[in-house]
């Protein structure tokens, strides 16, 4: 049996940004420093060492080209390949976030290989992707989306640079290169009922309000502000941005609150979902880290539409039972994650959790008996 050691909580932050969160490079920035080699590169090498941490790292750095692309007006050849870099970055998290330490460090050298490519994407455009395929890369989950990348993300660079001079008729902010997404319209019904004669605490409850009932489908992923207020979609962090946004705008100062760390709470209502639970028989809600905001002193939970967040149970320990690993909760509940799963269940959910121990063997035996 293993202690299984709780992160802690992120005590403090500013409005739309993390504690303590390391500045990501603006596009241009990192292309050039992959280009020639620079030392100015490491931006992700303060995690050299850990392939998954600098993996993120790098993934986190190129981000920023999804929200530069997001904010260029009326530009929806811009917008759909940066939905598609996007979809890249989500799934090459999910990799730099699991166990296969291969593979992290085998995506992360061919991630690094297409950022040093950007700067001659019309090379890259005449090899078909599949002969741009090193032995290492045959068969590896998650290459097909590294494979591309590079001139994807060169591409959206010159678009950007194109464009990031010019101020639009009403005075939007166009700096590519600044923290604040100051250029970014927000919805009426986000806005909505709010009048400066209001105390912040008023506007703040108002904003709630107006997020609750923002139309939303949760499906588990982060995007960009501007992103998931068009797509409405998103997670628990996406809707905090949201909420962050509208505040910024009044003048509301928020506090990001968040925890990361495998967690079960109560089954019930979110936003965004008609179930009450995403492990089998919707019996509770498993999240691997969950964001909220504080205003003056009061919590808002976005995704719960609750002003306190609910008491989640932690994992205690972790335990391997056949070759199956699962973990015991602060709750008296036990949990098998479905990246765990014995290969005789081949039911779709995010996990299961059982009553007691007993349950879990049970469960592992039968499973290994019908392969």
């Amino acid at each position: 049996m293993k202690e299984y050691v709780k992160q802690p909580e992120h005590k403090a932050g500013t409005a739309g940004k993390e504690p303590q969160a390391r500045k990501q490079a603006p596009l241009g920035e990192l292309l050039q420093a992959y280009r020639s080699n620079s030392p100015a590169q490491p931006k992700e090498m303060e995690n050299k060492g850990d392939a998954g941490k600098e993996l993120n790292a790098v993934l986190e750095n190129l981000e920023m080209a999804v929200m530069q692309a997001m904010r260029i007006p009326g530009q929806e050849a811009e917008k759909k390949d940066a939905f598609e870099l996007a979809e890249r970055l989500r799934q090459l998290h999910i990799i730099a976030d699991g166990n296969n330490e291969e593979a992290k460090s085998a995506l992360l050298e061919g991630l690094k290989e297409e950022l040093e490519m950007a700067g001659s994407p019309p090379a890259l455009a005449n090899v078909p992707p599949i002969q741009r395929l090193k032995p290492w890369q045959w068969g590896l989950i998650g290459t097909g989306a590294v494979i591309g990348l590079g001139a994807l993300l060169y591409k959206l660079y010159k678009n950007i640079t194109n464009r990031q001079e010019e101020v639009t008729e009403d005075g939007t902010d166009t700096d590519m290169h600044g923290d604040e997404i100051s250029g970014i319209d927000i919805p009426k019904e986000l806005r909505k009922g709010i009048t400066k004669l209001m105390s912040v605490e008023e506007i703040a409850n108002r904003i709630f309000e107006n997020v609750n009932k923002f139309e939303f489908v949760y499906d588990g992923w982060y995007y960009p502000v501007q992103m998931s207020m068009e797509g409405h979609v998103g997670d628990c962090r996406s809707l905090v941005e949201i909420y962050e946004l509208v505040a910024s705008r009044f003048g509301v100062p928020t506090v990001r609150r968040s925890i990361a760390d495998w967690m079960l709470v109560n089954p019930g209502p979110i936003h965004g979902r008609e179930a009450h639970g995403n492990t089998a028989g919707e019996s509770y809600w498993f999240f691997q880290n969950h964001y909220w905001v504080e205003v003056c002193g009061t919590s808002y939970d976005l995704l719960f539409k609750v002003k306190s967040p609910p008491a989640p149970a932690f994992v205690s320990f972790t335990d391997e039972y056949n070759n199956v690993s699962y973990c015991g909760f602060n709750n008296g509940c036990f949990f098998i994650h479905n990246h765990d799963f014995p290969s005789g269940y081949k039911k779709k959910v995010i996990g299961i959790v059982f009553p007691d121990e007993t349950a879990v063997r049970k469960f592992v035996d039968e499973c290994l008996e019908s392969e």
